[in-house]
């Protein structure tokens, strides 16, 4: 990442209800990684092992969530990202906003 640019770790890869949403993150030295978000109601998604990288493909309405990764059993969530926010507990969280193009030609 250049310096000045925030991470992304997730891209809408088909719009519509539901969206298709790819989530990609390279985590130090893992050996399991889960995605936990509002979005599931915090039941985990596991990524699957891509080289160093670690991605998911999930179906999530339009709408803005919060989510964070387990990390061989620790939460984590990637340093530099855009809309992070600390959740009750204290943990940071990133944001996703899925845009709503249903009604778009």
């Amino acid at each position: 990442m250049r310096p000045g640019r925030l991470a992304v770790v997730h891209e809408v890869v088909r719009t519509g209800r539901p969206a298709l949403v790819r989530v990609r993150v390279t985590p130090p030295s893992a050996g399991s990684v889960e995605m936990l978000a509002d979005f599931t109601d915090w039941a985990p998604v596991t990524l699957a092992r891509d080289g160093s990288s670690w991605s998911a493909e999930v179906e999530v309405e339009p709408g803005t969530y919060h989510f964070g990764f387990l990390v061989d059993g620790e939460w984590w969530v990637p340093g530099g990202l855009q809309g992070t926010v600390p959740d009750e507990w204290g943990r940071m969280n990133a944001t996703m906003v899925v845009p709503d193009n249903e009604g778009e030609p």
